[in-house]
């Protein structure tokens, strides 16, 4: 790309003291020559200066990438406020998407299946807190329901009958204890057995049903301890099974979803705290990612720009504050204030450490303090010499005092 560098000298509006091409390599700045005699003209030079680092507000632009003000920009992704974005997935706050699943608090989405808490939920069925809910049965507690019978702590109710402690109930009759109830009459060392009902121990056994300990029979259903078997479902502790779900704690699984404390799954996607994971995206505090871009705060990273404050990227270049912008082609704005460069031009300021080269007139308005050899045309002198011009060009030289054609008063006296 051919460049076209202006003229300094007559450019109108004047040009900043530096000027930017467009490789974002290079930082183009020109130098003002003053005139040779007898020439009164003023000359130019343009150079270009390589350039790791620009800086320009809260604005850092470098080999390691574009920071703006929490935002940063690099090889390894995007990084704005607490949220990251980047190969590996996107992270916001306590949110990760990746490759392997949504991880958002103490709630794990993967290709396995879902865990939030002590629920997890797989192909291999439903596990929340003391409950499992599997192809074989439900598991509740001390209590199983499986294609073989109910089991609810130490009673058992198959196809073959119910047990429950000591008792037996079958088709054969019922034993429990030394007791023991067939088709052929009763059997019972402490058991009666009437045509009122049994009873043996603690054990009842009548028109209404069967109790043994805590364990009670009726045509409503089972109840052993804490636990209930009705046709309405299983209740057994803190957890129910009924035809509309199952409750466990604070955990709720309905044909609507699952809902553990602050958490909810649902058709329409997960809730979490103040995180939502829906089939349009993922929003979490005030931070938002979906299929058009991602918002943090008062930063926004979409297709076309990212902008955070007021500041903006887009593919026109850099706009920030409401006077400066960086494009394909040039810099507007003020780099050399008071601020970064104490109100002096950055083409004043000298590397003290290194040799350069004064074109300008300099003034002193302080001693002159040299420690060092002058060196006059490469020559540093002779002891007894001094320094004189040489008439023509006005260059200084080392000269003796002999050769000079100009008297020299000393005390009143000349020669």
């Amino acid at each position: 790309m051919a460049l076209a560098l202006p003229n300094p000298l007559t450019a109108s509006p004047p040009l900043p003291d530096k000027y930017l091409w467009d490789d974002g390599v290079y930082i183009w700045e020109y130098s003002i020559i003053p005139p040779t005699p007898p020439s009164t003209a003023l000359k130019f030079v343009w150079k270009k200066v390589a350039a790791s680092t620009l800086k320009i507000g809260n604005t850092t632009i470098s080999a390691n990438g574009v920071n703006i003000g929490n935002t940063t920009l690099s090889a390894n992704g995007i990084t704005a406020g607490n949220t990251t974005i980047s190969s590996n997935g996107v992270t916001a706050g306590n949110t990760v998407i990746s490759s392997t699943g949504i991880t958002t608090g103490n709630t794990v989405i993967s290709s396995t299946g879902i865990t939030t808490g002590n629920t997890s939920i797989t192909s291999a069925g439903v596990t929340a807190g003391n409950t499992s809910i599997t192809s074989a049965g439900v598991s509740v507690g001390n209590t199983t329901i499986s294609s073989a019978g109910v089991t609810a702590g130490n009673t058992t109710i198959s196809s073959t009958g119910i047990t429950t402690g000591n008792t037996v109930i079958s088709s054969a009759g019922i034993t429990t204890g030394n007791t023991s109830i067939t088709s052929t009459g009763v059997t019972s060392g402490n058991t009666t057995i009437s045509s009122g009902g049994m009873t043996s121990g603690n054990t009842v056994v009548s028109s209404a049903g069967l109790t043994s300990g805590n364990t009670s029979v009726t045509s409503t259903g089972v109840t052993t301890g804490n636990t209930s078997v009705t046709s309405t479902g299983v209740t057994t502790g803190n957890t129910s099974i009924t035809s509309a779900g199952l409750t466990t704690g604070n955990t709720t699984l309905t044909s609507a979803g699952v809902t553990t404390g602050n958490t909810s799954i649902t058709s329409a996607g997960l809730t979490t705290g103040n995180t939502t994971l829906t089939s349009t995206g993922v929003t979490t505090g005030n931070t938002s990612v979906t299929s058009t871009g991602v918002t943090t705060g008062n930063t926004s990273i979409t297709s076309t720009a990212l902008t955070t404050g007021n500041t903006s990227v887009t593919s026109n270049g850099v706009t920030f504050n409401s006077t400066a912008s960086i494009n394909s082609t040039s810099f507007t704005g003020t780099s050399n204030n008071s601020t970064y460069l104490g109100n002096v031009a950055a083409q004043y300021y000298i590397n003290t450490t290194n040799n350069y080269v004064i074109s300008g007139i300099h003034t002193y308005n302080a001693n002159l303090v040299i420690n060092s050899p002058i060196l006059a045309r490469g020559d540093i002198g002779f002891s007894g010499q001094i320094l004189t011009s040489d008439g023509l060009t006005g260059a200084v030289k080392w000269a003796n005092v002999a050769d000079l054609s100009t008297s020299i008063t000393l005390d009143g006296g000349s020669f």
